[in-house]
């Protein structure tokens, strides 16, 4: 079962699944469209993919929308969404396995993405707690974290140093961030100075 938003991008990758495998091997996926920010659509959901397959083996979750605005100019509205999205999503039932797959936002929170890092720390706590809850049912619980988008500008050892320096010397880590967003600034003054210029 493939579940996504948008129908014609379900249909593409449901055509690059299929044209990679052996139809004799496999059925070709159920597509069913789901909007995470409509919690109210969710029972629907649920009932159209449990009349398809009877249950969920396994269900990978790799939706999430992000934000990357000042805190002070994003809406409430916004951070509802996002919430919606990256965070109140999850369903599971008592056998099986979850996945998720999650950023690294999930574990080190980056300027001016203060919604998503939420959102992403709230799922990330939300499944610590899902894997320790569900274990006596006999479900198992993943998080993965994406390393091949490069959201982060960081060099490929720097965010575990980062989660480390987070955690023992918060100070210094949040003195280096605050330098780092001061310094953006000072690059988006001297280019709205250079456009006015230009003018």
């Amino acid at each position: 079962i493939l579940c996504g938003t948008f129908l014609e991008k379900l249909e593409g990758f449901a055509d690059n699944l299929t044209s990679a495998t052996d139809p004799k091997l496999t059925f070709p996926p159920k597509l069913v469209l789901v909007d995470f920010g409509d919690m109210n659509s969710m029972p629907d959901v649920i009932a159209e993919t449990l009349e398809c397959c009877g249950c969920v083996d396994v269900l990978i979750l790799n939706s999430s929308l992000k934000v990357k605005a000042p805190v002070q100019s994003t809406s409430l509205k916004m951070d509802k969404l996002v919430m919606d999205n990256n965070y109140f999503g999850p369903i599971t039932r008592r056998t099986g396995h979850v996945i998720l797959v999650n950023s690294i936002q999930g574990k080190l929170a980056m300027p001016f993405r203060a919604t998503y890092a939420a959102s992403k720390h709230a799922v990330q706590a939300f499944f610590d707690c899902l894997r320790a809850e569900v274990q006596e049912y006999g479900i198992s619980v993943s998080t993965i974290l994406n390393s091949k988008k490069r959201e982060v500008a960081m060099a490929h050892s720097l965010p575990k140093m980062s989660i480390y320096a987070r955690s023992l010397f918060p100070n210094v880590f949040f003195a280096v961030m605050v330098a780092g967003v001061n310094n953006a600034a000072g690059v988006n003054n001297i280019a709205a100075l250079a456009d006015s210029e230009e003018l």
